[in-house]
């Protein structure tokens, strides 16, 4: 009965988050459970499951306005808390003064948690709503009702005395459970799969369970189940009470107090009221990775198990099949050496695992695991480094899942030894997961207007043609390696044409240098270099641009920027640069053109985008590229009346991240 109610309020959580056509995938349990015969209890709960999860969708997540809230911290980062309150969930920063479960009473103005972005790079905004995390409460004062004086930072800094950086960042995310954000060699081990081995999670916890159980099992027998759960909680109060901890510990706690209590709940059913209990708690944690990397995998365990053979190889090969369409939704890479690198260097982890848990007591093995650690990490590095990759680009949700079928399928059958059903299945599924690395050949027609912040990047696709018009640039991100190129490969692009810059701000060309140095680009063109041709003009593949900017005296760096011109098909494409006012007025008085697509001038500044200018050319859309809540508060609200004057749509990457646009 448990597993039904879970089913049903699963699917009303993803009802209200989705669509509540999603709802119709509730028809095949009911049906289910009527053609099973059972009980109406059993069919009264789900409904009232269902209600309840859909109810709970509506309870408040906070608001914006003037607020005085009390609430409950319930997070604890470095530099920032989630407050739970009567209102909802709200995001605070802070400077550390309020520990985690602490009663606060806050006075500030909330407003919506909105923070800048770039694409392929971490969404914070949609992290934050998968903890249930709307608003941000920009705090005047608090006073605190109750202090818990929750605060890890001795612990800390006592463990860490003689460790070096990187082993600091490993070690605090091995114990403590923080962040490897600032690793140099995190994207290694994210693009491995690694990532998991340097976390305080499952995968360790249960290795360091089974060393105890063989050592104090049989000394301590009934006792010795209290001492896991002893255990378990330390590693929780170490982790600041994180998500995949909290699991571990409940579900101990409850298969214990099963046991105690002479209760007849199944493995299954344990589970299920482990991540019922989880999901009323924290209802939008069901789309997050700690839920889906964890949850699913388990339950598809409990249903196999009882003829499960739990073979190491058996068991690390369900492991790879079943995370694969995971891995391949969040990564549009998949690099050849992952599944090996992956046999071979987690139970390394273990040992570095292992070796810090004595740190707590005596800081001088940092001495030992600074050298382990970096000898790891540089393996790591190079194997990531060196290791070939298949191309497998941006995977639909709905594609992942379907690959689940098969892989599911598979395992079912070899479970129960349907051995020649299960054969011909993976033959099949094998077959079908190639299709997904099979090169694009396709010819395309689309303008992507890349997310990179503060600053321009257009990817033009025609045919077989791929070119880039500005690169982005951040001096605190390589937007190269963690932007642009991610997004050509979601693209299936192994190679651009050309690179194409409108001037010389860094905002425009900052990052060409790292593509031309980590990505194939043919050539790269300059104004001056449309100059020189005829016509201004130049033609690369199957695309023709025209550089309508001849009329620059050079006194303003922005007056040399380069207007391309583009026609592709029926579609006319102007990209403007950081070109202002009066080369508008030149380009208007010299030639006569009526555009389809503008990328504004100048990120959207009132410098650019004069209401002559757009009035003469008649854009049916125009495009603003610039970074949110950015320093120079583009694009100006002269600009954005002057759209609205002459009724032309408008799209923001700000607001909206990368904006495609297929012709």
């Amino acid at each position: 009965m448990i597993f039904c109610i879970l089913i049903s309020f699963i699917l009303a959580i993803l009802a209200k988050t989705y669509s509540f056509f999603l709802l119709a995938l509730y028809i095949p349990l009911i049906l289910y459970l009527i053609k099973r015969k059972k009980e109406k209890k059993f069919i009264i709960a789900s409904l009232i499951s269902l209600s309840v999860g859909i109810g709970m969708m509506y309870l408040p997540h906070g608001s914006f306005g003037d607020k005085e809230l009390i609430g409950l911290c319930v997070t604890r980062k470095e530099n920032y808390i989630f407050l739970s309150t009567i209102d909802g969930k709200y995001l605070i920063y802070d400077d550390g003064q309020i520990p985690l479960f602490s009663i606060v009473k806050i006075t500030g103005k909330a407003e919506q948690a909105l923070f800048s972005h770039y694409e392929s790079g971490f969404d914070f905004s949609s992290y934050l709503h998968t903890q249930g995390v709307f608003y941000e409460l920009k705090a005047k004062e608090y006073e605190f009702i109750f202090d818990s004086h929750y605060n890890l930072s001795f612990l800390k800094s006592y463990s860490f005395l003689h460790l070096n950086e990187s082993a600091e960042l490993v070690i605090d995310s091995l114990l403590f459970s923080n962040s490897l954000y600032d690793l140099k060699e995190q994207g290694s081990l994210q693009a491995l799969g690694l990532t998991s081995a340097f976390a305080v999670t499952g995968f360790h916890l249960s290795f360091f369970l089974n060393i105890l159980k063989k050592l104090f099992s049989k000394k301590l027998k009934k006792s010795y189940e209290y001492l896991e759960l002893l255990v378990l909680f330390i590693f929780l109060f170490l982790s600041s009470f994180k998500y995949a901890i909290r699991r571990i510990f409940l579900l101990k706690a409850i298969t214990l107090l099963n046991k105690k209590t002479g209760s007849r709940l199944s493995s299954l059913e344990l589970l299920s009221l482990v991540c019922l209990l989880m999901l009323i708690i924290e209802p939008y944690s069901l789309t997050s990775s700690s839920f889906y990397y964890s949850f699913p995998f388990l339950f598809f365990l409990r249903i196999i198990q009882p003829r499960f053979r739990n073979k190491r190889s058996s068991f690390f090969l369900l492991i790879l099949c079943f995370y694969f369409p995971i891995r391949i939704l969040n990564s549009p890479r998949f690099y050849v050496l992952s599944p090996l690198s992956q046999i071979i260097l987690l139970p390394f982890s273990h040992l570095i695992f292992l070796l810090s848990l004595p740190l707590l007591f005596i800081p001088q093995i940092g001495y030992l695991l600074n050298p382990l650690v970096n000898f790891y990490l540089s393996i790591i590095d190079m194997v990531c480094t060196n290791s070939p990759y298949l191309l497998n680009g941006s995977v639909s949700i709905f594609l992942a899942l379907m690959m689940y079928m098969p892989i599911i399928l598979f395992f079912v059958l070899r479970t129960y030894r349907y051995l020649k059903a299960a054969k011909s299945l993976a033959f099949s599924a094998i077959i079908s997961t190639t299709l997904i690395f099979i090169p694009d050949f396709i010819p395309h027609k689309e303008i992507d207007f890349i997310d990179v912040g503060q600053g321009d990047a257009t990817l033009i696709r025609y045919n077989k043609t791929d070119i880039l018009v500005d690169t982005g640039g951040n001096i605190n991100i390589d937007l190269a390696n963690e932007c642009l190129i991610p997004y050509f490969n979601s693209k299936k692009i192994t190679m651009l044409d050309a690179v194409i810059i409108t001037h010389l701000d860094y905002d425009h060309y900052g990052a060409l240098d790292e593509l031309k140095n980590n990505f194939q680009v043919g050539a790269v063109y300059y104004p001056e270099d449309f100059i020189k041709q005829p016509n201004e003009e130049i033609t690369i593949g199957d695309i023709n641009i025209k550089n309508l900017n001849i009329y620059s005296d050079g006194k303003d760096p922005n007056e040399t920027s380069g207007v391309y011109y583009l026609e592709l098909d029926d579609t006319k494409l102007l990209i403007m640069g950081d070109a202002p006012k009066e080369i508008e007025n030149q380009i208007i008085e010299h030639i006569n053109i009526d555009i389809d697509i503008i990328k504004l001038g100048h990120h959207g500044s009132n410098t650019s985008s004069s209401f002559k200018f757009l009035k003469a050319i008649t854009p049916e859309l125009a495009i603003i590229s610039c970074g949110y809540n950015n320093i120079y508060n583009h694009p100006s609200l002269e600009t954005l009346d002057t759209l609205n004057r002459l009724n032309i749509p408008y799209r923001r990457t700000d607001l909206e991240g990368t904006i495609s646009v297929k012709f």
